[in-house]
């Protein structure tokens, strides 16, 4: 096999594996199961090095799972790396998912004018429907 070929399904695999560990992190995260969940995703980020948006969906995973456990300085890291990837990527939706999830981290310190701001700037990317033509 020529080593372009190699590389190429080298990568492939990788996103496949990343894609693997987002989603057992997603079950342990529904299940509460917060420290199986926070291995999945890191082991995930390992192989999403050349996906920036899989990457930055694992980045929030443990921003929320950091959330979840109390360790509120490596949540709020991670779900500003979270939030700046969504954004360069034009991810609305990720960018709508990582404001929420600050707001909930704003509200675990009672840091309610925080709370306030992250749910208002995430209503306002939401897409506006046009009106019925009843």
């Amino acid at each position: 096999m020529p080593v372009h070929e190699e590389i190429v399904q080298r990568a492939q695999e990788h996103e496949h594996a990343a894609g693997a560990c987002r989603g057992l992190g997603d079950v342990l995260f529904a299940q509460s199961q917060w420290l199986g969940a926070e291995a999945w995703y890191t082991r995930g980020l390992r192989y999403a090095k050349d996906n920036p948006p899989l990457a930055a969906a694992l980045s929030l995973g443990l921003g929320e799972t950091s959330l979840r456990r109390g360790h509120l300085g490596a949540a709020g890291d991670r779900l500003q790396h979270a939030l700046e990837t969504f954004e360069a990527l034009a991810d609305h939706d990720g960018v709508i998912r990582s404001l929420l999830a600050r707001g909930v981290m704003g509200a675990t310190q009672g840091r309610t004018a925080e709370v306030l701001a992250s749910y208002r700037e995430a209503l306002s990317r939401l897409p506006v429907q046009g009106a019925d033509s009843a």
